[in-house]
């Protein structure tokens, strides 16, 4: 059995192939440049309802704008805490978006003192870290 293709099937192939790669191209182009550096963010991290108690729920706030004060809204944010008495005690959560460059994500803890905070943020394959310091009260 012999099969033949046309000249126009392959052809048709190829622009589709190329086709399909420059959208691709372009829009990757256009969600990764709307925004140019996550160093370039600047994060605010609060507590909703200060100050933070052992045991009691906290619910977090964390701000994301960039250079030109915009909220920015296509990022994911993480938060890692660790106690400084406690090392082996880390605490992690991820926020959820609630309008205009805010995330909120709420937290307990079930020890007093000091926390290293880590507030990640994530871009398609680029992500940063930006640290803040925490006090537990009892």
């Amino acid at each position: 059995m012999k099969v033949i293709v046309e000249k126009n099937t392959i052809i048709k192939s190829i622009l589709i192939i190329v086709a399909a790669f420059f959208i691709l191209s372009a829009a990757n182009y256009y969600f990764t440049s709307q925004i140019d550096h996550l160093e370039d963010l600047t994060v605010e991290l609060h507590s909703k309802n200060p100050p933070i108690k052992q045991g009691d729920r906290t619910i977090f706030q964390v701000l994301v704008y960039d250079k030109n004060h915009t909220p920015v809204e296509n990022v994911k944010v993480e938060i890692k805490l660790t106690s400084k008495l406690y090392k082996t005690e880390t605490l992690n959560r991820k926020f959820v978006h609630i309008e205009d460059g805010l995330y909120e994500t709420d937290l307990q803890f079930f020890h007093h003192g000091e926390w290293e905070v880590a507030i990640l943020l994530k871009k398609g394959l680029s992500k940063i870290s930006k640290p803040f310091d925490l006090l537990v009260e009892k």
